[in-house]
């Protein structure tokens, strides 16, 4: 709902600093800024940083050319100012507020605290409340005298216990039924779990094999895809650039897991993976928006159209916004997942010692 940068003023504003606040920029999330150990600075050394951030604000989201966000004034809270304007200007991503504040002497802190109780609550229309359940899995465990218990937010709809749901996409794009026991919100158990929450549900007779990060509990009536492939338009935050047969990890919701870059388009024309310069190098994409096709390199996914995400590779980093899909549901299974795949997708360095080709290689 909001996003709150924390500036040392030891350090200032650094190069993270500006990769966080580019990406802040290009998701459109209300931002403030939190000015830290103020009691460790002159007032010479504060206004050189509050002239770095009104350079960042007043400017375009960093990497994203043509992006339609507006320049933003950036104030300084004081004892004076008045909380529920600020508040209301900071939500509407036309202001960013910059608090100074210190720990030792307390300055500021009391103005932070009456900011943050005037940050409107999150609301869940009640369209989304009363809509068919999308259940996103974040992490799972294995429970003594329980069985399987998974952890993930509900995106959709009302989880109620004994409700039968959909889990999937498995390895092979199929969904398996499953049965809900019990539900825990907050270490209290309870009978329901709406839109917007985070709740732990029992699955009885799920085996572990099936069950992953981004995994998807879905109501029967949902429409199910396992997408492998998907066109999205990004534009790079930080770092090279971006070009083709380049694999990136995609951060989605819940969805972590590599991602090879198959092809571009510019000006409605495809650009192959295949291409290359003069050269015999392989052709890079230049800053700004540009759309691309993706493959995910492990298994299928559930992605919707218009879903938002944050790519990464080493020092590259960037925004992009899923523009279509292709649903591989009905397609027979393509790959056999190991051990071995499984540790690679979920973001660990293990040496390839057994000599299999990967899942992405032809």
């Amino acid at each position: 709902d909001h996003a709150g940068l924390v500036i040392g003023v030891d350090k200032g504003v650094e190069e993270m600093t500006k990769e966080h606040f580019g990406v802040i920029r290009a998701l459109q999330i209300p931002c403030f800024v939190i000015l830290s150990k103020t009691d460790l600075a002159k007032k010479n050394r504060i206004e050189g940083i509050l002239g770095e951030i009104k350079q960042l604000a007043e400017g375009p989201a960093m990497g994203s050319e043509g992006h339609k966000g507006e320049p933003l004034s950036v104030t300084i809270v004081t004892d004076k100012s008045d909380l529920a304007k600020i508040t209301k200007l900071s939500a509407d991503l036309k202001m960013i507020p910059v608090f100074p504040v210190s720990c030792v002497d307390g300055k500021g802190l009391a103005q932070l605290k009456k900011f943050l109780r005037h940050l409107p609550l999150r609301r869940i229309q009640r369209h989304v409340a009363e809509a068919p359940v999308e259940f996103a899995v974040s992490e799972y465990q294995k429970v003594d005298e329980v069985g399987i218990v998974v952890t993930g937010t509900v995106m959709h709809g009302t989880v109620r216990t004994g409700m039968e749901l959909m889990l999937g996409p498995l390895q092979n794009h199929d969904y398996k039924k499953v049965h809900i026991r019990s539900i825990h919100t907050k270490r209290t158990p309870t009978k329901t779990c709406s839109a917007g929450s985070m709740a732990s549900l029992a699955l009885p007779g799920v085996p572990e094999g099936h069950l992953r990060p981004g995994i998807m509990l879905l109501d029967p009536h949902v429409k199910r895809v396992a997408v492998v492939v998907f066109d999205a338009e990004i534009w790079p935050v930080s770092g090279s650039l971006v070009h083709e047969n380049m694999e990136i990890v995609i951060h989605m919701g819940p969805i972590r897991q590599a991602a090879r870059i198959v092809s571009f388009e510019s000006d409605g024309h495809t650009i192959p993976a295949a291409i290359k310069t003069p050269s015999g190098e392989t052709p890079q994409i230049p800053r700004g928006r540009t759309r691309a096709r993706f493959r995910f390199c492990f298994r299928p996914e559930y992605v919707k159209v218009n879903s938002r995400f944050v790519f990464r590779e080493r020092r590259t980093k960037g925004i992009g916004q899923v523009i279509s899909i292709e649903d591989d549901t009905k397609k027979p299974a393509k790959y056999k997942i190991t051990m071995q795949h499984r540790f690679l997708s979920e973001g660990l360095l293990i040496r390839q010692s057994s000599g299999e080709t990967p899942l992405h290689s032809p």
